[in-house]
């Protein structure tokens, strides 16, 4: 509490005369109280600001060390702040990384994106809240980290914050991932004139073979994502699909028509396919496995030698056939027919085969029969 009595405390007050000059005056008991009081309000309200920044800071300073994310700031270059999992996910301690630029921990293929963040942050320029990036910790391992900032205010000048968390597994698994994709993709593009594609439940395009695609005049990626039934709407195939997706029974299928509704062209084609459920753990479908080889040109052939050997068989139908022994009289040369009567040769052949005769007669029979007129003796 200040001293009203101590002379330093004095403040004089301004008057205006009615002439505008100013007079001075001695301040009386109940001014200097009021300004006392005034004193005392401003000191409270600093007190209290103060202990509002201090319970602030504990209660950041009590997040940042429970949470398993690194939580760190920085201001200028430096960082001015990290917790516990900032010297785990790096192998630093707090005080070695408060004496490094914030970029130091950063993989040299990242640098340049780190420092480009955070300048815009601590300029209050627009920046990306939330990258991917490699850091190097302390024993040499290179890390993903996922990091989300934001800028801030500290001291009265621009800083950041940011947080971060180890991605590296994740990143390890994507990559795995990606590699078997890509492995799968090489095989279905090495299965030669075989059509394969993986759908899920649905029956939307997840992986399409490029010989599959080719067949219905699109690329791979384009099909992608696509609703199989929404390009070709068949509810014949469609119920089969369902059937298969519902049970969990693989159904297969020889030369089954089908007509192409954007390829009028090709008219009825033919194929033999198969689809395979695929299941999880449990035994719940989570996608089906088509794979079809066309077989329209097999199928056109066999229609056309079933045709051909029908034609045949009608013209084989058509042919007699004599065999086994035929009597025959060794003068007049008749056959006996089954019935037991005598015929003329020319007569029982053409009954039993398709052979005709034409007559006419041989140079000895005309010298025989017609000597006279020849003029011979």
């Amino acid at each position: 509490m200040f001293n009203v009595n101590t002379p330093s405390r004095r403040c004089p007050i301004e008057r205006t005369m009615e002439d505008n000059s100013p007079v001075t005056k001695k301040p009386t008991y109940e001014d200097l109280q009021q300004r006392i009081r005034a004193l005392e309000e401003t000191v409270a309200e600093a007190r209290r600001v103060q202990d509002a920044l201090y319970e602030s800071e504990e209660k950041f300073q009590a997040l940042a060390g429970s949470s398993p994310s690194a939580v760190m700031l920085y201001q200028d270059d430096r960082w001015i702040f990290a917790n516990r999992a900032a010297e785990s996910i790096t192998g630093y301690s707090a005080n070695e990384l408060l004496q490094m630029n914030y970029w130091d921990i950063v993989h040299p293929d990242y640098e340049e994106l780190a420092k480009e963040h955070g300048r815009k942050r601590q300029l209050g320029e627009e920046a990306v809240d939330r990258y991917e990036l490699k850091i190097i910790a302390k024993d040499g391992t290179e890390k993903w980290v996922g990091v989300a900032g934001a800028p801030t205010m500290i001291g009265g000048r621009p800083a950041g914050v940011i947080s971060a968390a180890d991605i590296t597994g994740r990143k390890q698994a994507e990559q795995d991932l990606l590699r078997e994709r890509n492995l799968l993709k090489t095989v279905m593009n090495s299965a030669g004139k075989a059509h394969l594609v993986y759908l899920d439940r649905d029956f939307n395009f997840v992986l399409v073979n490029e010989t599959y695609a080719a067949t219905c005049g699109y690329r791979p990626e384009e099909m992608v994502g696509k609703n199989h039934f929404a390009l070709y709407p068949h509810p014949e195939n469609e119920a089969i699909f369902a059937r298969v997706r519902d049970t969990g029974e693989a159904f297969e299928v020889r030369d089954k028509p089908f007509e192409f509704p954007d390829q009028a062209e090709r008219g009825v084609t033919y194929w033999d396919w198969t689809l395979r459920p695929v299941k999880d753990e449990d035994g719940s479908v989570t996608g089906l496995v088509f794979s079809l080889q066309e077989t329209t040109e097999r199928k056109r052939n066999e229609e056309k030698l079933e045709k051909t050997v029908i034609e045949l068989r009608e013209a084989l139908a058509k042919v007699k056939t004599l065999s086994g022994l035929l009597p025959i009289c060794a003068s007049c040369k008749r056959i006996r027919n089954d019935k037991g009567y005598w015929e003329q040769l020319e007569e029982y052949i053409t009954k039993h085969s398709e052979a005709l005769f034409s007559h006419g007669i041989c140079p000895e029979c005309r010298e025989r029969l017609y000597h006279k007129l020849s003029g011979k003796k």
